[in-house]
C-alpha cells in the first residue's frame, strides 16, 4: 500500500521537483521495483512462471530508474 501511494504521489508532483528531489525519488522508486522483480524471479524459479509472474519481471526495469537517479 504504501509503495502505491508514494509512486502515485511522485507521478503528480515529479515535475514540480527539484533535480535532486527527482533522483532522490527514481532511486527509491526503482529499489523497490527490483525489489519487487527479484522476488518474481525467485517465484518464478521455484514453481515456474504463472500469470503474475510476468508483470513482475517487468518491474526488473527499475534498474532504469535507479541507474537515471546515480
Amino acid at each position: 500500500m504504501i509503495p502505491i501511494a508514494f509512486g502515485a504521489a511522485a507521478a503528480v508532483f515529479f515535475n514540480r521537483a527539484r533535480p535532486g528531489a527527482q533522483a532522490s525519488c527514481a532511486l527509491v522508486l526503482g529499489v523497490v521495483a527490483f525489489t519487487y522483480g527479484g522476488l518474481a524471479v525467485a517465484e518464478a524459479a521455484g514453481a515456474g512462471l504463472e500469470g503474475h509472474d510476468y508483470t513482475g519481471l517487468l518491474l526488473l526495469l527499475g534498474l532504469v530508474l535507479f541507474g537515471l537517479a546515480v
